[in-house]
């Protein structure tokens, strides 16, 4: 993929010479280059603006598109996708459509993307996210300074930013960020399908798009859904990735990357499956007796036996792609896939956003699940959302109440807008609202290696899934009868989830009795943390279990050591933790039993983002 560095002056007096002292500019895009490992393609200076682009091999949309005429420009990160673009990915069409028909041309637009148009005869800055804003945009201002760029990071530095208390303590109780919400309480990520106007006068937002329910496919009895799903997700995989030739498809044991990989065979397109895990990993296991009986090509990465220490630089490099809003532990293994996937080819394709169409987010609301427009906040902020596991390390205990207050106010305020709808639309619609931070930040994250799609999240599919009755999603009804009439023999590998693919039904319902038990278990594990704090039962088996993780995280440690990161006494966010707890915390984490890996790497990103940056609580 690509990024962006930009910087507009709001401010400009008459006898200035440039919108900002060229040191600025040119710290400012050094410093996006350093965070992302990008090397600038292109810069453009006008009167009030410094633009830097940044390429890579995998770049689609390259350089900025300047039309002569007019003098205005269009830079875009990402993948923008649009019927009337040439399938190289030139942008020409789209600025002289702009320049034509103003923002309303944003309406028309699809895929993860960040696009920049400069309007001179208007003079102003036209910033865009993508429709899930699924690349991060990040905004600052400091003076008359309006920073903007794909990197989190670099744009703190430039404001001088301090820490947010509420945005670092939603990343450590939930482990995303949402919104507008960042590390950083002078920095906001721009929030899916709005556009920023950047001028003189000021600034003002508007969104293009947000997800809404088409009535007439609520109305589809299940055969005719199945015959509508399969043409529509057939058109956009054709439309959207044939012009991509040969790319990566995630495949593993679970549904949904088995859904996309399956559409793109169905409509013919060329892929290479992949699955990163140990070998003996339900994932790896799965996907590869699938791809050699399907006679699908298929390539299985296996971290490195020396990725405990080998970890340490990869934690850096982590930091900066991940914007500080990313598991370092667990970004750092997907960019080493994804390092060795760019190898070969340019573009993986992504099974994120099935999650729609098989409606997992509703389950906590059990059987009021699509029988009233009320929604139990509190479960699905408990069950769905807030996955602390150890709370004494914390300085503050009141501020993981704290926390979830706030969580479940705004998740409320995002249900809300579908006020009459049922509870499954509206948890639809908290689920595309919250992919912002944790799918969109795995995806900006790899845009220096890969450029990344994820079909499932384009526009079309969002809105065919929150349509489509809640009945015919539920347990993956729709998912698996799709699955069996495209490729029956697909559909018959068992899942990850327990069972195969294929439809319930009384002739196999012993196949599934590893799903329901599954669900029986993992209900338990949820009622009695949320009830007594913790879990009746031992969690479930990691996915990663194959290998040697205590040993990894012990060296990790060892590594770490140097730079006294998890040493209270030298931490930029001590004063968050208990010291006592936080030592004890640390040292168990050197254990074979330890289980708070989780919370670990997001203490450690937090500390690391913090020190990035030079500033503390």
């Amino acid at each position: 993929m690509s990024g962006f560095a930009l910087i507009f002056d709001s401010d400009l007096r008459s006898d200035s010479h440039g919108p900002v002292p060229a040191h600025a500019f040119g710290t400012f895009k050094d410093s996006v280059a350093r965070y992302k490992e990008l090397d600038p393609a292109q810069e453009i200076v006008g009167q009030r603006y410094a633009a830097a682009k940044f390429d890579t091999p995998s770049s689609l949309h390259r350089g900025i598109t300047v039309d002569e005429q007019s003098g205005s420009w269009l830079l875009a990160a990402g993948t923008v996708l649009d019927d009337e673009n040439d399938p190289d990915g030139d942008l020409s069409l789209l600025l002289t459509a702009y320049l034509e028909r103003g923002k309303s041309v944003f309406q028309d637009l699809d895929g993860p993307f960040a696009l920049v148009v400069y309007d001179k005869p208007a003079d102003k800055l036209m910033v865009a996210s993508g429709p899930l804003g699924l690349v991060s945009i990040f905004i600052g201002r400091r003076g008359s300074h309006t920073y903007v760029a794909t990197s989190a990071l670099a744009v703190a530095r430039m404001v001088q930013a301090t820490p947010s208390e509420y945005g670092v303590s939603l990343y450590l109780t939930v482990g995303s960020v949402y919104g507008r919400t960042t590390l950083w309480q002078e920095v906001e990520r721009l929030p899916a399908a709005t556009i920023l106007e950047i001028t003189p006068g000021g600034n003002r937002e508007s969104v293009y798009w947000s997800p809404a329910v088409e009535e007439e496919i609520t109305r589809l009895s299940l055969n005719e859904t199945v015959d509508y799903t399969l043409a529509l997700l057939s058109r956009l995989t054709k439309r959207h990735l044939a012009r991509e030739g040969k790319t990566w498809a995630d495949l593993t044991g679970g549904f949904d990357s088995r859904l996309v990989t399956m559409m793109m065979h169905h409509v013919g397109l060329s892929f290479k499956a992949s699955c990163q895990g140990p070998p003996d990993s339900p994932d790896v296991r799965i996907s590869s007796r699938i791809a050699r009986s399907l006679g699908w090509e298929y390539q299985h990465h296996m971290l490195p036996a020396t990725w405990g220490r080998d970890r340490y630089t990869w934690l850096f490099r982590a930091l900066g792609k991940g914007d500080g809003h990313v598991d370092l532990f667990k970004l750092s293994a997907v960019l080493w896939d994804q390092e060795q996937r760019a190898r070969e080819l340019n573009t993986s394709i992504w099974g994120l956003g099935g999650e729609l169409w098989r409606g997992t987010i509703w389950k906590q609301e059990f059987l009021n699940v699509g029988r009233t427009s009320a929604v139990n906040y509190d479960r699905l902020v408990r069950y769905r959302v807030m996955s602390v596991t150890d709370t004494a390390i914390f300085r503050d205990a009141g501020r993981i109440e704290w926390v979830r207050e706030q969580v479940t106010s705004l998740l409320r305020s995002v249900g809300d807008r579908y006020a009459d709808r049922p509870n499954t639309v509206k948890l639809d619609c908290i689920f595309a609202y919250k992919i912002t931070g944790l799918t969109g930040g795995h995806l900006s994250a790899v845009m220096g290696a890969q450029r990344a799609l994820a079909p499932l999240d384009f526009k079309e599919s969002v809105t065919g899934a929150i349509s489509t009755h809640f009945r015919w999603r539920h347990h993956s009804r729709l998912v698996r009868l799709l699955m069996e009439r495209v490729n029956p023999a697909l559909a018959a590998f068992e899942t990850t989830d327990g069972g195969p693919a294929l439809p319930m039904r009384v002739t196999n319902l012993h196949k599934f009795t590893p799903y329901w038990s599954a669900i029986g278990k993992q209900l338990v594990r949820k009622a009695s943390q949320a009830v007594l704090g913790r879990s009746l039962l031992p969690p479930a088996r990691d996915e990663f279990a194959g290998y040697p993780l205590a040993r990894w995280r012990r060296e990790t440690l060892e590594c770490l050591e140097q730079d006294r990161v998890l040493d209270h006494a030298h931490m930029h966010s001590g004063p968050l933790y208990d010291a006592d707890h936080l030592m004890d915390f640390v040292a168990r984490a050197r254990t074979p039993d330890f289980g708070h890996e989780t919370l670990l790497s997001r203490i450690l990103t937090v500390e690391m983002a913090l020190r990035s940056v030079g500033t503390s609580f």
